[in-house]
């Protein structure tokens, strides 16, 4: 039978949970409208400096400020995500999870061989395979 040897690293574990986030839309719409608020709040506040105090470098420096948040907002989140999604693994979680894994195809299941065991999937409850750029 056909099989596929593979390790899943660090970086993949990470990369699997990114993609889970970038697929739910309810966290997707929360972090847009955070992108786009704060920037939008501090812009009316700069105008509102501007306008009121004629204070032209505050003005500017508020602008400035929510530009930058703008732009590097969805970045200092994605960071931030990471890093915390990296310290929910426990060192024991990680030990467990990592390692080299075989699939094995074969007529009526998937096999799955991992340090911890063997494991068979029906093809009945296999839902789908969906690629990816640098997965499957």
């Amino acid at each position: 039978m056909t099989e596929i040897h593979y390790e899943l690293r660090e970086q993949d574990l990470l990369a699997f949970n990114d993609h889970q986030l970038k697929k739910a839309v309810p966290l997707q719409k929360v972090l847009s409208r955070h992108q786009a608020t704060l920037p939008g709040f501090m812009i009316l506040i700069s105008l509102f400096v501007w306008f009121y105090y004629q204070d032209t470098l505050t003005a500017g420096w508020i602008a400035i400020t929510a530009a930058v948040w703008g732009v590097g907002a969805p970045f200092f989140l994605r960071w931030n995500t990471r890093r915390r999604i990296a310290n929910m693994y426990s060192e024991e979680d990680k030990a467990r999870i990592l390692g080299d894994y075989t699939l094995r195809i074969e007529p009526k299941e998937l096999v799955e061989i991992s340090k911890s065991g063997e494991s068979r999937i029906p093809w009945s409850e296999v839902l789908r395979i969906e690629a990816a750029k640098n997965y499957a």
